[in-house]
């Protein structure tokens, strides 16, 4: 007779076929066929017994294995940031553009892989599949890293192995335990969302809808406040950059906010605000941002304060224009592209000087008779400012004030009053 390995049958470890009973009772066995069966004359017992357990073992070593290979679970068991270097957990994610992770795959039993690599399908559009090389040693578990790429996933669901299975082979690739016995169930019933729940985010955000500056403090405080608000002068303790976001993409919400200051039209310097944090993005640098809040969230917009202390700091800083740029970063990390810049302030921190005081331009005064007699009107011309900087060479009186100058007639001397109608500039 023959025994035929069927599906299922497995020696335990370090134990060989053997057998376990017999019986040769009521199987007409005989050795005198002259004779019924069942006589006296009719043995039908071995004559030597044969103890179980040891029928093969004493010649041969079989070992049986009738067990098919099967995934047993599917899990990722090391997380990295984008510089190569940190290590993340699970619960760092999500997982942005230029961070790693590991994929594991353990099996039932030893098993090796033959033929081309395994392609594992993880629904990763940009960095497509995770493949594993073929290996010849038998491993119960095997790791392949990847990198997520622009493209993948936009961060709305866990990572998974996509139709719970492993690809079908189509000829390319074979997986088969010690024994040769080829898998067949590529089931995974344990994938990676019940074990290892991560979130892969490689989709980059929109950028910023809007950027907007206004000075804070100090003239932005008055009640003709307006006439300032193209300024940002020494009265102003902080600047507030108004950042103005889309909430239809979800990422955003958590994510944060890069500001870069322009001064002159020149090239762009980081602008750190007043409450700020660090993040390391896909093209590995380390920046200092702000944190969109749960409030900001709701308003869709972000109000970002910055120290005037901070604004002086900057290289080429004078009085000149100031603008801002914003990038707007997801809770992956992931960049967007930088916005146009915002309205632009005027930096004035020159406090007004009076430089002369003079007769009004003659192009403008009507030839009088000399010396004026009573009743002449002689108009007089306050000057304030180098004339360097024509934004600083303006003034204005706050609260209706006035300036008064004495002159040298009459009796008392004669006080002229200035002042001036309206709240612009002059």
């Amino acid at each position: 007779a023959t025994y035929t390995v069927a599906s299922g049958d497995e020696t335990a470890v370090s134990v060989f076929l053997d057998i376990t009973t017999y019986d040769l009772k009521g199987n007409n066995l005989t050795d005198n066929p002259s004779y019924n069966f069942g006589s006296n004359n009719s043995p039908n017992e071995i004559a030597t017994s044969i103890s179980p357990g040891t029928a093969f073992t004493a010649d041969y070593d079989i070992i049986v294995d009738g067990v098919l290979p099967t995934v047993t679970s599917v899990t990722t068991t090391a997380w990295m940031a984008v510089d190569n270097t940190t290590a993340l957990t699970a619960s760092d994610g999500p997982y942005g553009i230029g961070e790693s992770i590991t994929v594991q795959i353990t099996f039932n039993e030893l098993v090796k892989l033959s033929g081309t690599v395994l392609p594992l399908d993880l629904g990763l559009t940009g960095a497509g599949t995770v493949n594993f090389a073929t290996f010849t040693v038998g491993d119960a578990t095997i790791d392949q890293s990847f990198t997520v790429t622009a493209g993948d996933p936009n961060g709305t669901g866990y990572l998974d192995v996509v139709g719970d299975a492993l690809p079908a082979p189509a000829g390319a690739w074979t997986l088969a335990d010690l024994a040769g016995n080829e898998m067949a169930n590529r089931a995974v019933t344990s994938n990676i969302s019940a074990n290892t729940p991560i979130v892969i985010d490689g989709s980059k955000p929109g950028k910023p809808q809007s950027v907007s500056l206004a000075p804070f403090g100090g003239s932005a405080d008055l009640s003709n406040a307006n006439d300032y608000a193209l300024y940002f002068n020494s009265t102003n303790s902080h600047l507030d950059v108004t950042v103005e976001f889309d909430v239809s993409d979800a990422t955003m919400e958590e994510g944060s906010i890069y500001l870069e200051a322009i001064l002159a039209g020149g090239t762009p310097e980081v602008l750190i605000p007043d409450v700020t944090e660090s993040v390391r993005n896909q093209d590995n640098t380390q920046r200092s941002v702000y944190r969109i809040s749960g409030g900001d969230w709701t308003n869709e917009e972000s109000v970002i304060r910055v120290d005037s202390s901070k604004i002086k700091a900057l290289t080429g800083y004078g009085e000149v224009a100031l603008e801002i740029r914003a990038t707007l970063i997801d809770k992956a990390d992931n960049l967007s592209a930088t916005s146009d810049t915002s309205n632009a302030v005027t930096i004035d921190h020159t406090i007004p000087s009076l430089t002369s005081i003079s007769y009004a331009s003659p192009g403008t005064t009507p030839e009088r008779p000399k010396p004026y007699p009573k009743d002449s009107v002689i108009p007089i011309k306050l000057s304030f400012g180098s004339g360097g900087n024509a934004a600083a060479d303006k003034v204005t009186l706050l609260n209706n004030g006035q300036i008064n100058i004495t002159l040298n007639v009459g009796t008392p001397p004669r006080t002229v009053p200035f002042v001036q109608s309206g709240s612009t500039f002059g």
